[in-house]
């Protein structure tokens, strides 16, 4: 399944929600991502 995330997370969670997002999908903006993601991965 294909995935845009996009967040508006508070200062001192954006470095941790950035860390975890760069594991599954590509960063493309700021604090937007995008990739393929399976059921599970999207489960976690």
């Amino acid at each position: 399944m294909f995935v845009i995330l996009v967040y508006d997370a508070g200062e001192r969670r954006v470095q941790k929600f950035h860390r975890i997002c760069r594991r599954y999908l590509t960063w493309v903006q700021l604090s937007v991502f995008e990739g393929e993601l399976t059921g599970a991965q999207l489960e976690r």
